[in-house]
């Protein structure tokens, strides 16, 4: 008979690959929507931009059938958001998959059977707490459910800190350190028996089923390491490995023998609330068009001591497409009562085109929008390399100069370069005033232009 495949997604289509390996690890789902849509949006981490307020969220979700000779039905989805409002940072996702497949009988029988093979759903919401652009505080909440890892439900508490080593607008590099929570509800029936994924008993090599205790706690140190680098606006890549390290819990007793059966008849399991856990995960996403990009993931799990009858490594290959969306906060309101700042006189510019200065264009007035707003949107704005940095008009006042004083403090990588017309003089007092501020000195350079005074960002 003819093998016919059909795979069909309602806003992506993914082809799932997984190795029927299953560990007990207490991972939360890998973030591949999130990566997606900080991609599409050519910025950094949601939770690690300076802009005050921002969105990411996005959406993947797929199916495949598959009749004749092969017979299987898988289904995956899932969808993430982030949102950052000032020095908070609030995110959701939730990941779930499931697949069966139809197992031909063998002669002489005619009636074969449909048998799971993946059931999984996990879920994740967490809050960030900033100081400055580089630290934070976080409540990480987790939930689990795998019927092949035999866990009907897992509670994982994550609080910790969180510090970035490198916090380029390309390239970001950060470390988590905390503590771990664990509560376990074992998939077992009311006898303790540890349950099959797929329905019945988990049996011993010798045949004798497993009695494990129905609930478990587990504490742990922490550590996470991230990488995410942009090639460009369009190719991104990003990896994480988590280390959880358990030193102790309840639960680890050996287990009564059930009602109706001797010590003989069962396998009784002590679980070990002192394991080693290893989850890594690793995204390469490029853009396609809009709000659609194509990624390939690759996710492994390790547990040095899982549940019996469990594989200690489980491995995930993903490859889908997926939509995604972010945007800014709306900006405040303008005050339209506002007095505005004095206009800049004009300069004439140079004849010479090929050392014609940015400024000697017909030049702009402060007022639309504020050299400081300029500024930060070109500082927040990942896909604008530094060399691109446009020359910025000044109006020279102590409001505009505590302003960019104030931006520079919340961009600690952030020089910037002053320039004035003819002379120095009014460069070197705009340096000064910065100076006087609070920012350090070696993060202001000055120079004379034909122009009138104003500054251009040298790094982010």
């Amino acid at each position: 008979m003819k093998a016919v495949t059909f795979s069909a997604s309602l806003c992506a289509l993914a082809l799932l690959v997984v190795h029927s390996a299953h560990a007990q690890t207490g991972a939360p789902p890998t973030d591949e929507a999130a990566a997606v849509a900080q991609q599409k949006a050519a910025a950094a981490l949601a939770e690690n931009k300076p802009t005050p307020n921002s969105l990411a969220a996005a959406l993947n979700a797929g199916a495949q059938f598959a009749t004749g000779n092969s017979q299987a039905i898988a289904i995956t989805g899932g969808g993430k958001i982030d949102i950052r409002d000032g020095n908070n940072g609030f995110g959701a996702a939730v990941l779930a998959n499931y697949a069966t497949s139809f197992v031909q009988p063998v002669a002489p029988a005619t009636q074969g059977t449909w048998t799971d093979t993946v059931r999984n759903l996990q879920g994740k919401v967490r809050y960030d707490r900033y100081f400055g652009r580089n630290v934070s505080v976080f409540l990480q909440v987790t939930g689990t459910h795998d019927a092949f890892q035999a866990t009907t439900f897992r509670l994982n508490l994550d609080p910790g800190v969180k510090y970035l080593f490198v916090n380029h607008p390309k390239t970001k590099f950060w470390g988590e350190v905390g503590y771990d929570f664990e509560y376990d509800l074992n998939y077992t029936d009311v006898d303790g028996f540890e349950q099959a994924g797929s329905g019945g008993k988990v049996l011993d090599a010798a045949g004798l089923p497993y009695v494990i205790e129905k609930t478990n706690t587990m504490h742990s140190a922490r550590a996470y390491l991230g990488f995410q680098h942009a090639f460009n606006k369009e190719v991104q890549f990003s990896a994480g490995l988590e280390f959880l390290q358990g030193f102790g819990g309840t639960g680890d007793g050996t287990p009564n023998i059930p009602n109706g059966f001797t010590a003989a008849q069962v396998d009784l399991v002590k679980l070990d609330l002192a394991r080693t856990r290893l989850n890594f995960d690793a995204l390469l996403a490029a853009h396609i068009a809009g709000g659609v990009s194509l990624a390939a993931g690759f996710t492994a799990k390790y547990n040095s001591d899982p549940l019996p009858g469990k594989q200690n490594l489980d491995t995930t290959t993903t490859l889908s497409f997926i939509f995604a969306f972010s945007k800014p906060a709306p900006a405040a309101p303008e005050d339209k009562c506002a007095t505005p700042p004095p206009a800049v006189p004009t300069s004439t510019p140079s004849t010479d085109a090929a050392t014609q200065h940015p400024l000697d264009a017909t030049p702009t007035t402060p007022t639309t929008p504020p050299a400081h707003t300029a500024i930060a949107a070109f500082v927040d704005d990942a896909s604008k390399p530094v060399d691109a940095a446009p020359w910025v008009d000044l109006d020279e006042s102590k409001e505009q100069t505590h302003a960019i004083a104030e931006l520079m403090k919340s961009h600690p990588n952030m020089t910037v370069k002053i320039g004035s017309a003819d002379t120095a003089a009014k460069a070197d007092a705009v340096r000064a005033a910065l100076v006087d501020a609070g920012i350090a000195a070696t993060r202001i350079t000055t120079e004379v232009h034909p122009g009138h005074t104003s500054l251009r960002v040298t790094a982010k």
